[in-house]
């Protein structure tokens, strides 16, 4: 069993099976090592509550979401490299297999304007290399 410092709320393996990074309410992101359980340290938090992980398939980056907006860190060294508003609610985030594209499932967030109407979406957003 691994020592979570708080609820979690996502997890992801990386692509070697040797790390698990575990996101939690508070938007904590903490790695750990997957045979040993020590842990390998913690991301920037994010403001709020962690929706969604995932590896690059290379393993060295590591995306996490919270509702407002995804980092993007280096997963060796625990740095952001990137965060980004996407201008929903974000409920889970995946990328492709070649790491190439993100894509963000959430909804739009409430407007107030009558003709524009609340629903799901899917944002999709090309990632290049830092």
């Amino acid at each position: 069993m691994l020592a979570v410092a708080g609820e979690s709320t996502a997890v992801a393996w990386s692509p070697d099976g040797a790390v698990i990074a575990c996101g939690t309410r508070t938007g904590a992101v903490q790695l750990f090592d997957a045979a040993s359980g020590a842990s390998r340290g913690a991301l920037a938090p994010h403001e709020r509550r962690i929706f969604g992980l995932a590896f690059a398939p290379d393993g060295r980056a590591l995306v996490s979401a919270d509702q407002d907006s995804v980092h993007i860190s280096d997963a060796a060294t625990l740095t952001t490299i990137d965060i980004v508003r996407h201008g929903m609610h974000a409920e889970c985030i995946c990328l492709t297999p070649d790491g190439g594209r993100l894509v963000i499932a959430g909804r739009a967030p409430s407007s107030g304007d009558r003709g524009v109407p609340d629903g799901a979406r899917l944002a999709v957003m090309e990632l290049t290399d830092p």
